[in-house]
């Protein structure tokens, strides 16, 4: 009686390669169609910071050195949400999009500008705003921010 012996027998290793190579080739285009269809989650979270905190960071009268600040910066804010109060100097239109120069402080100058996609021209200057707005940048005095919000206005 004559025994064959089959190829996996044989040479195990190689059918194991084989057959992942297989199932590789096979559930790749799943993968990219999946991947294009999923929604993009949304980065970025909300900071429970006040302004009055994050300036005590970041701002001139801060003991960090300018490179530690930047370094505090991109690691805990930029990208991230913050929900602060102030009055608003003014709301300038630019096209679609609107900028809003927040004074934090009491000094008539913009500590805090962002822009939104909401017209807020109406809103008179001086007023006091609640907004919402992802910080991208900060220059020693001033946080930059996008995709803001005015949640409300008294």
């Amino acid at each position: 009686m004559v025994i064959h012996e089959s190829f996996v027998t044989r040479k195990p290793l190689e059918f194991t390669l084989i057959v992942l190579v297989i199932v590789l080739v096979v559930l790749l285009p799943f993968y990219f169609i999946t991947k294009k269809n999923a929604a993009p989650a949304e980065e970025g979270q909300l900071i429970p910071e006040t302004y009055s905190e994050v300036n005590y960071l970041l701002g001139p009268e801060s003991d960090l050195s300018e490179s530690d600040k930047k370094h505090l910066f991109a690691l805990s804010y930029e990208g991230n949400f913050v929900q602060w109060s102030g009055s608003m100097l003014s709301c300038d239109s630019l096209g679609s999009m609107f900028r809003v120069s927040i004074d934090e402080t009491g000094n008539n100058f913009g500590d805090v500008i962002f822009t939104t996609m909401s017209d807020c021209t109406d809103i008179p200057a001086g007023t006091t705003i609640t907004f919402k707005t992802r910080l991208i940048d900060w220059k020693i005095t001033t946080f930059v921010g996008k995709d803001g919000e005015i949640i409300k206005w008294e």
